[in-house]
């Protein structure tokens, strides 16, 4: 079985839908899964320096004073805390641009992307870390056993930037216009982070119509 996963690394609700897939993966005992993280931009307007988190939330919110802000990441961190994932909002500056931890996301082996995905959230989500920042993603490469130099190479090489513009393509001909959004075996499409024991039944259910 074939999982996609389109996903942006500034969304919260996909590191808690990524966590509970790990968590139906741990529980799965059916076929082999594969599962393809793919690139999404929330919001292409981010410019390349990124922009003040509240000010760019609460243009997203249309809440120029702020008063829906802090009950909707309240929401999120109680979300995150019973998916076992913790979130930090308050040492939150930057709204980055996503591009380039995209790149970072393509360039790695197939074996690190969920383990560099998974530092990549927690880097912005927990540690307020400018993601945006090459220097930032380069430390999370390190910190994930990869090779710096190497990796700074292949953030620009051609096939990765085709790579995350095919996600971005991809994305818009499925019409997905927010994440994380699931597809399985490339038939069945949900968005929103969904509970282990719902992702374990639509496994069981795209496995058995396979078969």
């Amino acid at each position: 079985m074939i999982i996609d996963v389109f996903q942006d690394t500034v969304c919260p609700w996909c590191r808690i839908g990524k966590s509970y897939l790990a968590e139906a993966l741990g529980l799965w005992k059916g076929e082999q899964v594969t599962v393809r993280f793919r690139a999404f931009r929330l919001d292409p307007s981010i410019p390349p320096q990124g922009v003040p988190f509240a000010e760019a939330m609460n243009r997203k919110l249309q809440d120029p004073g702020g008063e829906k802000l802090q009950a909707l990441l309240d929401g999120v961190t109680r979300a995150g805390r019973q998916a076992g994932v913790p979130f930090r909002f308050d040492r939150i500056t930057t709204m980055p641009d996503t591009r380039l931890s995209h790149r970072l996301i393509a360039a790695v082996p197939e074996s690190s992307k969920s383990r560099v995905l998974d530092r990549i959230y927690r880097a912005y989500f927990e540690e307020g870390l400018d993601i945006g920042k090459e220097s930032v993603l380069l430390r999370v490469a390190g910190e994930c056993g990869l090779t710096p130099a190497e990796i700074s190479k292949r953030l620009y090489h051609e096939d990765v930037e085709n790579s995350v513009r095919a996600d971005y393509a991809l994305a818009k001909r499925l019409n997905i216009n927010g994440v994380p959004f699931f597809i399985l075996n490339k038939k069945a499409g949900f968005s929103g982070a969904r509970p282990p024991e719902a992702l374990l039944d639509l496994m069981k259910r795209v496995s058995e119509d396979r078969n």
